[in-house]
């Protein structure tokens, strides 16, 4: 089952053999939020992730992938819609 949302790695699997993926964040790793209720999310890296999944014999196989990049085009566009405080977020997964 691959799922999102959160934005934060994480590969579990459950006692039926199922595997539930979250890939990770392209470009938001950090977050924070006051409804439906308040959560933060914080992943510690100004990297994109994602994850390659492949069956094998053993089962799905899963590799997460980091990749630095500059976060400055996209610090531009969240200043240009007046998103306060993304700077820190986008490069470097903290909330300020």
């Amino acid at each position: 089952m691959l799922c999102g949302h959160t934005h934060i790695p994480r590969r579990v699997e459950l006692h039926s053999g199922r595997v539930i993926l979250n890939p990770g964040s392209v470009g938001c790793p950090a977050f924070g939020d006051a409804a439906p209720f308040p959560d933060t999310v914080q992943t510690d890296t100004g990297t994109a992730c994602y994850a390659v999944v492949r069956k094998t014999s053993a089962g799905w196989a899963t590799v997460f992938r980091h990749i630095p990049y500059d976060p400055r085009r996209m610090i531009e566009m969240v200043r240009a819609v007046d998103y306060p405080n993304w700077e820190t977020r986008l490069a470097t997964g903290w909330l300020t």
